[in-house]
């Protein structure tokens, strides 16, 4: 049976290593949004204020999963490890829709 506070390290470091990938998704956003001069801007709004809030709570729940893991690591709690593990789950789906929405935009 693997035992979650075992690999909480690993959790530690997979849902830090996402929460950088997501913020480089949204400086992707950021600089994109850039690229509009002022007057464009204002058509391309929406696209882009979604796109970054969605990157937004995807690194909020990365990070999340790195309190959660540390926590469960510090406690020696095996209850939050696997919590942490979940969350670490649900993170890597977000980050999937993340890319997976982007790629969609692109015509």
């Amino acid at each position: 049976m693997l035992d979650a506070l075992g690999i909480s390290g690993d959790i530690i470091q997979g849902a830090t290593a996402l929460a950088g990938l997501i913020i480089v998704f949204l400086g992707n956003a950021v600089a994109g949004y850039s690229s509009y001069d002022k007057t464009q801007q204002r058509a391309v709004r929406d696209a882009f204020h979604q796109r970054a809030w969605f990157g937004f709570w995807g690194v909020i729940i990365a990070i999340a999963t790195v309190l959660l893991a540390v926590l469960a690591k510090w406690s020696g709690s095996n209850g939050l490890a696997t919590t942490a593990a979940f969350f670490l789950f649900g993170a890597l789906v977000w980050a999937g829709v993340c890319a997976w929405s982007t790629a969609r935009e692109i015509k």
